[in-house]
């Protein structure tokens, strides 16, 4: 259980990925848009939506990318299930 926990942290602890995050919630968006809108290279863009992926978190529809919040929010209660303090 430790390399899914840990990635999960990994995935949400960086300050981009966090931004791309709230953005993808609200709404499907294309590389160059997620680039634009965060103020980020295009290039850097597939690195992070990949991080997303390996998580099971992302869904794309033709060029657009969206975050699954159900998956979401099932692999947040899977990671930190038995993990809060007695």
């Amino acid at each position: 259980m430790e390399e899914p926990l840990l990635d999960f942290f990994k995935t949400l602890s960086d300050a981009n990925r966090l931004r791309m995050a709230a953005l993808l919630l609200d709404e499907s968006l294309a590389v160059e848009e997620i680039a634009a809108r965060l103020r980020m290279r295009p290039t850097d863009i597939p690195r992070h939506l990949a991080q997303f992926e390996k998580l099971g978190l992302l869904l794309q529809e033709g060029d657009h990318y969206r975050l699954d919040s159900k998956a979401l929010e099932r692999l947040s209660r899977t990671v930190l299930a038995g993990r809060r303090p007695a």
